[in-house]
């Protein structure tokens, strides 16, 4: 259940606050427009663009200035996580999500280094992934704390590995 924030206005009477804007970065267009319009059915969303690529989803973020960018990994023209560095660079404030089909260790660390607030698979549920916009415009983490061990052992063997390689 969901709820929209409210303040009070000038005539005593409650007025909705600002709805959080939100940036959605899919090249496939079934899946954007599905995403679409979900979105557009919280009344405590805005969805202000829809990106196909990287780089329009950077230009996008720095014309918009989305609070959330929900983005997939892999795009034509690069991938999310790069873009989703270049758009922290410049828009610390913005929440990025990754949801993405993706869902491996390397993947996960790769995107907390780009700077995401929350990883999500293309097969959550669209209740949860609406939850995770809000939660993550509110300043939340959504990392699963196991996820995060197991990212962080994986990037941990692969340092092992590369250091015995690199010394035979």
């Amino acid at each position: 259940m969901s709820t929209v924030a409210r303040e009070v206005g000038t005539n005593g009477h409650a007025v909705a606050a600002a709805p959080i804007t939100v940036l959605l970065v899919e090249d496939h267009r079934v899946l954007a427009e599905s995403f679409a319009a979900v979105l557009k059915q919280d009344p405590g969303l805005a969805l202000v663009g829809i990106a196909g690529t990287s780089a329009s989803a950077v230009a996008l973020v720095d014309r918009l200035k989305p609070d959330v960018v929900v983005m997939d990994i892999r795009l034509p023209d690069g991938s999310g996580i790069e873009a989703a560095t270049a758009i922290k660079a410049n828009r610390k404030d913005t929440g990025i999500i990754f949801l993405t089909a993706y869902d491996n260790d390397e993947t996960l660390w790769m995107a907390m280094g780009a700077g995401a607030a929350a990883f999500l698979p293309k097969s959550e549920a669209p209740d949860a992934v609406v939850e995770a916009i809000k939660r993550v415009a509110a300043g939340e983490m959504m990392l699963e704390p196991g996820k995060i061990q197991d990212a962080i052992a994986w990037h941990g063997a692969r340092r092992r590995y590369e250091a015995d390689r690199a010394a035979m």
